[in-house]
């Protein structure tokens, strides 16, 4: 076990040495968390992988967690390329603090308000039972606690996010609150020390057997799976593998790749609420709305330019 361990390390510092292969392969839609992982970073993967299971056998813990790490880093893959997306808020010091430092706050799933949202959570429970050798289990479980997720709706052809009554309730205060326009640049996602990617939420009618009782799980299943009942959601995730940070809430900075386009107010929003975010992008190029009914269709909520 010296030996294997003493071998690791030296392989770690090699491949960390290495520079970072761009391939077309990256085209694979999931991040696979266990088997598939795309041809041209099989072996880095396949190294970090084994190296925390050897690691946990050697009683070396947090050697064995890091490596989990920087295997889910190293599984990243091209993201989806949404241009436009949305964002519902509730007015507080959060949505507040997202606008004054231009930053993007992912949260950790365990936050989020369904219980089965994300399968992940649930599959790392059936993993004691699953695996043969027990050593490296709880390491390897919780090198998954370091995603985290933004959830931002998209329209639906002539379907827009803004307009969507339900989301203004659930998640923007009861027309409280607003809703953020974003702009992303293709590059927003291209970071080489976290994991960041876009991915459409697939939905699941109850009668279609979601089984997590496996040996390996995708992310399509891990984080973006949710019952048909939240379809009109119309959800886009923005998930990114943060390993250095332990809080449940993770800012990241919006950059040069990513603005404000718009953003649309509640129609139960105040003038001094509306003032004061306002004032906060005063400096950015932003288009301001205030949601309102039409007496003639009153359920046809409209955005009038303020």
């Amino acid at each position: 076990m010296e030996k294997a361990v003493a071998e690791l390390h030296q392989t770690l510092e090699s491949i960390e040495q290495i520079e970072p292969i761009v391939s077309d392969e990256f085209d694979n839609p999931s991040l696979l968390i266990i088997d598939n992982v795309p041809k041209n970073i099989i072996e880095e993967t396949d190294v970090y992988f084994s190296a925390g299971e050897t690691f946990a056998m050697a009683g070396l813990f947090d050697d064995s967690l890091k490596c989990y790490q920087k295997y889910h880093i190293a599984a990243k893959v091209k993201s989806h390329y949404y241009p436009n997306l949305y964002s519902f808020r509730p007015y507080n010091e959060y949505s507040l603090s997202d606008l004054i430092n231009r930053e993007i706050t992912l949260v950790h799933p365990s936050t989020f308000n369904d219980p089965f949202d994300t399968l992940v959570m649930h599959w790392k429970d059936q993993l004691e039972h699953r695996c043969a050798e027990k050593t490296h289990v709880a390491p390897y479980k919780k090198s998954f606690d370091y995603y985290r997720i933004r959830s931002f709706s998209e329209d639906k052809g002539r379907n827009k996010a803004y307009k969507n009554i339900l989301m203004w309730s659930h998640y923007a205060d009861n027309h409280r609150g607003f809703c953020v326009k974003y702009s992303f640049a293709e590059s927003f996602v291209n970071n080489e020390n976290i994991a960041l990617f876009f991915r459409p939420v697939i939905y699941k009618n109850s009668s279609e057997k979601v089984n997590i009782d496996i040996d390996s799980i995708n992310s399509d299943l891990a984080y973006c799976t949710k019952n048909h009942s939240w379809k009109y959601e119309n959800e886009i995730r923005l998930i990114g593998y943060l390993p250095n940070t332990n809080s449940f809430y993770s800012p990241i900075p919006m950059g040069r790749f990513c603005k404000i386009d718009a953003v649309y107010f509640g129609a139960r929003a105040s003038d001094q609420n509306i003032t004061t975010i306002k004032q906060i992008l005063k400096n950015e190029n932003v288009k301001y709305y205030k949601m309102a009914s039409t007496p003639t269709n009153i359920y046809n909520i409209t955005a009038q330019a303020l």
